[in-house]
């Protein structure tokens, strides 16, 4: 069975995204760093919570809050907070938000890969105007490598998601027993219809927000190069390609003669 290939786009003109070729680096981003506002910035329907569902929320922030009073005592302030509808009130529902927000910008690393290389649009957007360059990972070897560094040493956790897209946000509300995977995942795997063809998959990295990593050689099948890349830049990785990365296959676009499409002309 063939492996799956996940793909990243990349500019040779920028030295820092030259290394995930040269270097074999990758990167976890900072949701902080998307283009996209509405990336990982979907919010979680304490509104739609039941009576008792809130109550249970007041007194769990009641009890950070307020950690010196009694049970009931407890019980008393979060009737109070009930009757003044707090989780409903905008201040309150804002500052979660931002909690939140914060959480997941400083907390959660996010790999962005793709599992097409053929849209125009990735080229055009992600490789400097097809100047640029893609790369091609082994899946298989790459979650290998990642399960070594990060389920161990690093004390870090990661996991695949597949990026669903949607005209209208995901509804989260965070009740006691909604899953980790509800919690986290949700908010951080639906984007907007209109970047349905990045056909994008995610590693999320938790507790490893902005990190760098090195893949081993073997985790990269595939460098193709932009239909629009100068030829001094061609000779450049073709050159690096076929010293250090010999298992690589090396690829060059070219636009179809008769369709708005690229077509991928194998050189090694």
């Amino acid at each position: 069975m063939p492996h799956q290939t996940l793909y990243k786009f990349r500019s040779w003109s920028d030295p820092i995204h030259k290394r995930w070729l040269t270097e074999r680096q990758v990167y976890f981003a900072s949701p902080a760093q998307f283009n996209d506002p509405f990336d990982c910035a979907i919010n979680y329907r304490y509104d739609l919570l039941s009576n008792e569902e809130k109550f249970e929320k007041y007194i769990s922030f009641l009890k950070k809050e307020k950690s010196q009073l009694s049970e009931e005592e407890l019980k008393e302030e979060a009737k109070k907070w009930m009757s003044e509808r707090l989780l409903e009130k905008e201040a309150l529902l804002e500052n979660n938000k931002k909690i939140i927000r914060d959480m997941v910008y400083t907390k959660v690393g996010v790999l962005s890969l793709t599992k097409t290389k053929k849209p125009v649009l990735l080229w055009s957007h992600y490789s400097d105007n097809h100047k640029g360059f893609c790369i091609g990972y082994n899946r298989e070897i790459l979650i290998q490598d990642f399960m070594k560094k990060y389920n161990d040493y690093k004390k870090m956790v990661f996991y695949e998601i597949d990026i669903k897209y949607s005209e209208t946000y995901p509804i989260i509300i965070p009740k006691k027993d909604i899953t980790p995977t509800e919690y986290i995942s949700k908010p951080l795997s639906t984007k907007a219809k209109f970047w349905e063809y990045e056909n994008e998959k995610r590693i999320l990295l938790l507790g490893g927000s902005r990190e760098i990593t090195t893949v081993p050689a073997e985790a990269i099948s595939e460098v193709i190069m932009g239909c629009k890349m100068p030829d001094r830049d061609q000779i450049k990785i073709g050159e690096y390609v076929i010293k250090n990365l010999s298992q690589v296959s090396l690829m060059l676009c070219k636009m179809h003669e008769e369709k708005f499409e690229l077509i991928f002309q194998k050189i090694n």
